[in-house]
């Protein structure tokens, strides 16, 4: 029988069709002298749903035990590499992409991985029907409604408020069981400020809300100041760039952000506020430093005076500060940031990103969960769609 992509096998079709698999060391993983077959299951949200964007696949293993097969640590080209998906209705696996490359791979935290690039790039809406991806019922116009709220925002909470809804739209439903104790919560070193508070009693320990790329919001007991009296709450993983409350306004409702330069506190002349409060930047922590992590996600490099016709058209969310501060919420990681560098974030018919304009960064990153609303949006800003490339 010949393998035909996007169409169900039971796993006895499977087998006859690729001869001579043999189980492998690590559950899911099947191998002969000339091809390595995935066969597994996939959820809506990390790590259960495996894919890392449309074009990357990241494997955990299931048991302390399975450690990553030597017949994917040594994949190339030579080898034919296929990956099927449980159908969440029945006993039958879709035969959704082809291995095409092995990258990163070795035993994390909780056990082995391995990071896969798979072709071709895989619709987002088989990821739906395979039960991997969240897409509300509204689809593109469901962001579009929190996304008011936050215009007609007049308060910290208001703004809270339309965040939460903005990330149940996007990502689904965050459970009850995600929330931090107020018993847990002050616990902290320091005083919480109420927004924070509400964030850790609302996702508190939901890892996919808080944590956005390479960076991560702090739990409250992580919460300390430095000696020069700033609380750093939002960190790089490997301190390249972090975002901070001053100690003495911890207290407030929705202080002021700052940011460090690239990791380097200079003695204390090295942060640089931001011009926006908790409530404002936690809208920009979740859109900037996801865009990314796809599912969907794309660059296009401006051209000419392009980003100031985009800017013009592109209706931006009021989270951000005038001027090179918009820059400084999002590129902690820059400490060469000039005065008339800029950014705006957007997210408006299912597709959400941002725009930056400095001597390091010139284009626009957008990310949606359809290459339907993509497609849309970029006809709208008359991009040619041959510009699109991924980010960087």
């Amino acid at each position: 029988m010949e393998l035909k992509l996007y169409e169900y096998y039971t796993q006895d079709e499977i087998f006859d069709s690729v001869e001579q698999l043999k189980a492998t060391k690590a559950k899911g993983w099947y191998a002969s002298a000339r091809s390595i077959v995935g066969i597994f299951e996939i959820g809506e949200r990390p790590p259960k749903i495996h894919f890392c964007d449309d074009s990357r696949f990241h494997w955990y293993s299931q048991l302390k035990k399975d450690r990553t097969p030597e017949v994917l640590k040594e994949f190339s080209k030579q080898r034919d590499g296929y990956l099927f998906i449980k159908s969440p209705r029945n006993d039958r696996y879709m035969y959704i992409a082809n291995i095409e490359h092995v990258g990163m791979y070795g035993e994390g935290k909780d056990g082995h991985e391995a990071s896969m690039t798979v072709a071709p790039r895989v619709p987002t809406e088989l990821l739906h029907e395979l039960g991997g991806l969240f897409i509300h019922s509204d689809c593109q116009d469901a962001m579009n409604e929190p996304v008011e709220m936050l215009r007609q925002a007049q308060t910290a909470s208001d703004r809270f408020k339309a965040l939460q809804s903005f990330v149940e739209r996007w990502r689904g439903p965050v459970d009850a069981d995600f929330s931090i104790s107020k018993e847990d919560i002050d616990q902290s070193p320091v005083a919480v400020p109420r927004i924070l508070r509400k964030l850790y009693q609302w996702a508190g320990a939901c890892e996919d809300v808080m944590q956005a790329g390479y960076l991560s919001i702090r739990k409250p007991e992580e919460l300390s100041a430095d000696d020069y009296g700033y609380v750093p709450f939002c960190v790089e993983c490997q301190w390249c760039g972090n975002y901070y409350i001053k100690e003495n306004a911890m207290q407030d409702e929705d202080p002021e952000v700052f940011a460090d330069e690239c990791g380097e506190t200079r003695e204390g002349k090295g942060y640089h506020g931001t011009g926006i409060g908790l409530s404002k930047f936690l809208w920009a922590y979740y859109i900037a430093f996801n865009l990314g992590s796809g599912p969907i996600s794309y660059e296009v490099e401006f051209e000419g005076d392009e980003f100031r016709r985009l800017k013009s058209e592109i209706k931006a969310l009021p989270i951000l500060a005038s001027g090179s501060r918009s820059c400084r919420a999002i590129q902690a990681y820059n400490p060469e940031i000039r005065k008339d560098d800029e950014a705006m974030i957007f997210a408006q018919d299912g597709v959400m990103g941002c725009l930056v304009c400095s001597d390091h960064f010139r284009s626009i990153i957008m990310m949606s969960k359809t290459q339907k609303a993509i497609d849309a949006f970029i006809s709208s800003l008359k991009i040619d769609p041959s510009r699109l490339g991924d980010p960087v």
